[in-house]
């Protein structure tokens, strides 16, 4: 016996856009390896933790652990993994699991640089057809190391961060590197990322969003066709869109057409190269990054400048999301006469009295230091410490104050309402929240305050079906930070909302959180206890 797959955990200097950081990297690169697997299949993957002082842990980023609760890969679900030692997940790959999911690292702020993508294959031929495949990871970059980024977040007085030096496309970005009192390396051959494509071919595109901040929008000049056939690991109704938006822990499938060879010499002054084009978006600022699509033909045509690809639309709330739904008619989300109660999750940007800024879930900023024993751990042991009120949490919005978690019996059929409120200062950003244990259904999203007659306008107002997501974004209305001239609310309003509906069926500790993973740093995370 041994593992089928090996992941070692190290530091290294890299310079994804030409300006060297020390950083956290998986079996010695950034990304780390793409892992593929087949749904089905039993996994037994070793994590050596080969960092000196730091621990560390693997998650793997929208797989259920449905009966593996302990291989999660958090602080909720095991001890850390200290330096020089190892970590087993094993865990089994059920024949729904058929997608796009990903793997990074879940302490501190190791996520930056250490993650990688990890591909589901079908175990039968998929319902689509493609000629071949393309993984594209999403990511950003910051000149300042990890350690420097953390102390930064939880000083007191905050001292901001408030946009990355980079975009990446699977590691790469073509940057500017200027020694100065931050930086003191520079090194040379960085480069925008190349997308290689044959002419009259259908590509399955995965695009994974694993930024640490930044909400992209992202276009392809010349190339409007983008077929969406997955959303986080499920496969939906085929929806067309000219764009992709993609938050933070996020994934899509997508097919692209790519143009036949005499489309390619209709237009001679374009060349072969066709330019990508990223730009960040619900942040006060806009950054933006390229790529190419290039096609395997004559090398030596012209190219098009940057300046000329596809320009992008202005923040949008939900996007295409409305009109998604699933491809299976068996996938179908747990009726509201089903649901035994609604758990009403508030998240708000407070200061605090010494100046520090933490992001706070019902009015606390989570810390895991309050718990030593992992809450998994924790409730196998005889003299076990965890002991959930659900009686209590059923009077405070699913909250137990005693566990400090959001307790759920198993079975259950519960709803989950997040809230987007202002902060002290009277404006919100957009977050995405993402779900550990098991994908719940989304149903709905508004901006606004959250009634019964929200819900039901914004029901009425989808025209997809509700479809299963691990990673879905709270967005803001009134008050939101990119809004310019700057706009302001009363502190406490509730600016925007969704609602996600799910029948709690994998028993463990799972965290729900901000993937912001700056704003989950300064607290924005909770612990969902279900069974």
């Amino acid at each position: 016996w041994s593992p089928s797959t090996t992941l070692r955990v190290s530091r290294a200097r890299i310079a994804s856009d030409c300006t060297l950081r020390d950083s956290v990297v998986i079996n010695g690169t950034s990304p780390g390896p793409e892992l593929r697997f087949q749904a089905g299949q039993k996994l037994w993957i070793r994590v050596y933790n080969d960092l000196e002082k730091e621990n560390t842990t693997i998650h793997w980023h929208g797989i259920s652990q449905f009966g593996s609760p302990f291989a999660d890969g958090t602080e909720v679900s095991q001890y850390p993994i200290p330096p020089g030692s190892f970590f087993d997940y094993e865990f089994d790959l059920p024949d729904d699991t058929a997608g796009t999911y990903m793997y990074h690292g879940h302490v501190d702020l190791d996520i930056i640089t250490a993650y990688g993508a990890l591909i589901i294959e079908d175990k039968k031929p998929p319902p689509y057809q493609y000629d071949a495949e393309i993984t594209l990871l999403f990511a950003d970059y910051f000149h300042v190391g990890d350690l420097d980024i953390s102390s930064k977040l939880i000083s007191r007085p905050f001292k901001a961060l408030t946009k990355p030096n980079s975009l990446l496309l699977n590691g790469n970005a073509l940057g500017e590197c200027t020694p100065n009192g931050t930086v003191t390396q520079c090194e040379t051959g960085c480069h925008h990322h190349v997308i290689d494509v044959e002419p009259s071919k259908t590509y399955r595109i995965r695009a994974i969003g694993i930024t640490t901040l930044s909400f992209l929008s992202i276009a392809i000049q010349g190339h409007s066709n983008l077929s969406f056939i997955e959303v986080d690991g499920y496969y939906v109704q085929k929806l067309d869109s000219d764009h992709l938006e993609i938050h933070s822990g996020q994934r899509y499938s997508f097919l692209l057409k790519t143009k036949s060879l005499s489309e390619l010499q209709a237009a001679p002054n374009q060349g072969n190269e066709f330019w990508g084009r990223m730009e960040t978006r619900w942040r006060p600022e806009r950054d933006r990054g390229a790529f190419l699509l290039r096609y395997q033909t004559d090398p030596s045509r012209t190219t098009a400048s940057p300046s000329d690809s596809t320009p992008l639309p202005d923040e949008k709330v939900d996007w295409i999301l409305d009109d998604f739904s699933p491809l299976s008619k068996d996938d179908v989300a747990p009726s509201a006469s089903e649901v035994t109660r609604r758990i009403v999750v508030g998240s708000q940007q407070m200061k605090t009295s010494e100046g520090g800024i933490e992001w706070l879930v019902n009015g606390m900023a989570y810390s895991g230091s309050h718990q030593l024993i992992p809450y998994l751990v924790a409730a196998y042991l005889k003299e076990s410490p965890l002991h959930p009120d659900y009686e209590t949490a059923k009077l405070n919005h699913g909250f137990d104050s005693k566990s400090s978690t959001f307790p759920v019996k198993l079975n259950e059929v519960i709803e989950l309402v997040i809230l987007n409120s202002a902060s002290y200062a009277g404006q919100t950003e957009s977050h995405p929240w993402h779900f550990h244990g098991q994908s719940p259904y989304y149903i709905a999203s508004g901006t606004g305050k959250f009634t019964d007659s929200s819900l039901k306008r914004a029901i009425n107002k989808r025209k997809g079906k509700p479809y299963r997501r691990d990673t879905q974004v709270l967005f803001s209305g009134k008050g939101s930070t990119w809004i310019k001239p700057a706009s302001f609310i009363p502190a406490g309003t509730v600016s925007g909302w969704f609602l996600l509906r799910m029948k709690a069926e994998t028993v463990g500790a799972f965290l729900m959180h901000c993937h912001i993973a700056l704003h989950m740093t300064m607290g924005m995370m909770a612990t969902l206890l279900i069974g």
